[in-house]
């Protein structure tokens, strides 16, 4: 089978690690997310992806929150053929029933940066430190008076890679297509922005707290009559106080259920999942979640109830407008 790891979003793509765009090598530096274009549709989806990455890379031109995009284009439908995608029925509607041709397919490839959150976080002091210190610093990032809102900021889409020697570890954003910029001086934001703040500020929170004992953050609300610098200076101060409390507590006494952490624990390779569980259905009538993958592409449940997200391959009719 092709293209390594395959996880199905919706009904609008998949995404493969290692990369299987182009064809004739297997790359394991990047990942290719493909977009299924069905017949008389438009590359809707790729065109918010990569004004997403464009987006962030004004805000972050060295990509040390965000991963790096390679490419991004059409593709042949071909490329899918071999692959687990090829046997789900999403795909076979790619097919014009009269001529048997197939629609195109979009692509984006983008580097490899880790596993995400949602798989697991290593439970030790010095990871915890540098994530809250991730969060504080990406939420600083400015551009002419700007920043950036990132509605889907779950735990799926924050990936990590440790050094194996030092195990220093380094956190960077990935599926970026729901970003968008906002002027941080700015009063009277629309109620539909409000609560795209409310998700990436509660989504933080649940990332954050995962994990803890002993230490709780009290919930965002959006204060309208002041910024939105304004309401993220009280959200810093959250953090702060967290990263506080985990700097000046025993590691021994940080988390519940400590575990002691093993190489396994700060692998940047995801795990390989058995044969019948790669390829993962979200409406599954058993009851029991997805499990819990670097490209697992629908809303599992990651993080608190919230207002509907953007997921991997969202066709988003809800665009926001930034200022």
């Amino acid at each position: 089978m092709k293209g390594g790891m395959v996880f199905r979003g919706t009904d609008q793509g998949c995404s493969f690690w290692p990369s299987i765009y182009p064809e004739s090598e297997i790359n394991e530096q990047t990942v290719t997310k493909v977009f299924y274009n069905k017949f008389g549709g438009q590359d809707d989806a790729l065109n918010k992806e990569d004004a997403g990455y464009t987006l962030f890379d004004t805000y972050d031109p060295d990509c040390d929150f965000h991963a790096r995009k390679v490419s991004s284009g059409k593709c042949s439908t071909q490329i899918l053929q071999g692959t687990e995608c090829e046997s789900d029925s999403s795909y076979r509607l790619l097919m014009d029933p009269v001529t048997k041709d197939y629609a195109t397919t979009t692509y984006i490839n983008t580097e490899y940066v880790g596993i995400s959150l949602r798989t697991t976080q290593v439970r030790t002091k010095s990871f915890k430190i540098e994530l809250i210190t991730f969060f504080i610093t990406l939420l600083g990032l400015r551009q002419n008076g700007n920043c950036l809102i990132f509605p889907d900021l779950n735990g799926g889409n924050v990936c990590y890679m440790c050094n194996e020697h030092t195990q220093v570890c380094t956190f960077k954003c990935i599926d970026v297509g729901g970003v968008f910029k906002l002027n941080a001086s700015q009063h009277g934001i629309e109620p539909r922005t409000i609560r795209n703040i409310e998700s990436q500020f509660n989504n933080i929170h649940y990332i954050v707290l995962e994990g803890l004992r002993n230490f709780s953050m009290r919930a965002f609300e959006y204060v309208p009559i002041k910024t939105y610098e304004d309401n993220l200076e009280m959200e810093v101060q959250k953090l702060q106080a967290a990263l506080d409390y985990v700097t000046s507590s025993e590691e021994t006494v940080l988390f519940k259920n400590q575990i002691e952490p093993t190489s396994s624990d700060i692998s940047s390779r995801p795990k390989k999942s058995k044969k019948s569980n790669v390829f993962f259905h979200h409406d599954s009538d058993s009851g029991e979640g997805p499990s819990h993958s670097r490209f697992n592409l629908g809303n599992s449940g990651e993080g608190p109830p919230l207002p509907p997200s953007r997921n991997m391959f969202d066709s988003d009719d809800d665009e926001e407008s930034g200022v």
